[in-house]
């Protein structure tokens, strides 16, 4: 899901390894739809009583926001609009199944704090959260930091160091 309707983001994103794309304005039927699909074509049941806003905003001052009773609230989003509450609601849909996501957004806007609440809300909230920041990360050191290393095998590396990946296995790899 992306807020920008081009061809290269919808490209990008099925090289990425996403089953389908759909720009915003996002309809709530067509996501299920889409969501379901997916879940179809990759041989897994279909998620049954997926509940709309089983993510909750926190409560403002002013008024008590209910919630889901097994869903503990999020540490990470807060909002009341009505944008918020459709994230909330996504989040709630894709964090049950076991497909990847793919989030989308400029920076700053919050993706890592969606991706570790749909961690949190996810079967493997008991397995760790990686979150690693591409960006800043200088390409001779990219394998390194996935991959790992032993100590001795290039300049610099002093010492062993386990990969993100080995580090996320189970768990969410952001």
């Amino acid at each position: 899901m992306t807020g920008y309707a081009d061809i290269q983001s919808a490209v990008q994103a099925i090289k990425h390894g996403a089953s389908d794309y759909i720009s915003k304005p996002i309809q709530p039927d067509e996501l299920l739809k889409k969501i379901n699909e997916a879940l179809q074509n990759k041989a897994l049941p279909t998620p049954v009583g997926i509940e709309k806003n089983t993510v909750a905003p926190k409560a403002s001052k002013n008024k008590a926001v209910p919630h889901s009773a097994t869903v503990p609230p999020s540490n990470f989003l807060e909002g009341e609009s009505e944008a918020a509450r459709q994230l909330y609601n996504y989040v709630g849909l894709v964090a049950p199944t076991p497909m990847s996501v793919l989030i989308n957004g400029a920076s700053g806007t919050g993706k890592e704090y969606v991706a570790h609440r749909i961690h949190q809300l996810s079967k493997r909230a008991d397995k760790p959260f990686i979150a690693i920041d591409c960006g800043s990360i200088p390409k001779e050191l990219a394998t390194s930091e996935f991959f790992g290393h032993v100590k001795g095998s290039f300049t610099g590396a002093l010492n062993d160091k386990t990969g993100a990946f080995v580090e996320a296995n189970g768990g969410t790899l952001f």
